[in-house]
Parts: C-alpha cells; structure tokens; sequence
C-alpha cells in the first residue's frame, strides 16, 4: 500500500512539473532555440572563442584575397597532421592514470610528472592558438585591425 502511494505522489509531481513547464514555456523547442541563440550571442562578443574564431572577421568586410589566406590560415591550422600522435598521447594519458589510481600504493612523483606533461602539453596547444589568432589577426589592414578593436572595447564594456 506504500508503494502504490509513494508511486501515486511521484507521477502526480512529475506530470505537474511537466504541465508547468510546457505552460512556461521552458523545455520547448522555441524556449531552447531562444536560450541557445542568446547564449552564443553573449559568447560572440569577442569573436576569439575556441571553435569560433570565424566570428573574428565579422562584419570587417574582408577581400577575397583575405578570406582565402584566412581559409588557407584554418586549413593548415585544422590539418590531420599530428591528430593521430595526440590521439595516442591521450590514450597513454588515460593509461597512466588508470595505473596511478589503481596501483596499491600510491605514487606521489609518478603522479607529478604526468601532471607536469598534461601541463606542458596544454601549454604548447594554448601558444600554439594563440599564434594563429595572432596571424589571422595579421591579415586584416589596418582600418579592419581598429574596428576589431573597437568592437572588442565594446563587448569589454558590457562584460
């Protein structure tokens, strides 16, 4: 008899949460559309974003010559070369850690220098983006290089 009424209380909350939720709106296809285009309007601002540097371009009215230089900038930056070797190290990354976690002691120094590796090879990724932004930065003129920056002061403002 408990049961059927604990699983009486727990379908009664779930369809009214349900109910409330389709009546505000949230959960819906058009509340997900409307959160989702906001929130990469407020990731845009910069246009320096990870995956989004394209956004960087916008609205500077680039050349023909520059969006091939850019194309050719992106496809020598997202070449298969090197995928596979850093595919490998993150399998012997997950490696090493799965032998560091289920070793009967654990290995302090062991655990350091793995740590000291990942650190180095974040590091070398992270300077490696850093160069191309500098060099896709590098083939705007110099009007397109002031409205970046123009652009860039107002979204630091609004942040």
């Amino acid at each position: 008899m408990k049961i059927k009424s604990i699983l009486l209380l727990v379908a009664t909350a779930y369809f009214s949460t349900a109910a409330m939720a389709k009546d505000t709106g949230e959960g819906s296809s058009e509340h997900q559309n409307r959160y989702h285009q906001q929130h990469h309007q407020s990731h845009g601002c910069d246009g320096m974003s990870a995956k989004g540097m394209h956004k960087m371009f916008k609205g500077l009215d680039l050349s023909d010559e520059q969006r091939q230089q850019f194309k050719q900038l992106m496809e020598k930056t997202h070449s298969d070369e090197g995928k596979e070797s850093r595919q490998q190290a993150r399998a012997e990354n997950r490696q090493a850690m799965h032998a560091l976690i289920t070793a009967p002691q654990f290995d302090e120094t062991a655990a350091k220098a793995l740590l000291e590796k990942q650190s180095e090879t974040r590091q070398a990724r992270a300077i490696d983006n850093l160069r191309v932004r500098n060099q896709a930065y590098n083939l705007l003129t110099p009007e397109q290089q002031q409205q970046w920056q123009q652009r860039i002061d107002t979204c630091q403002k609004i942040r």
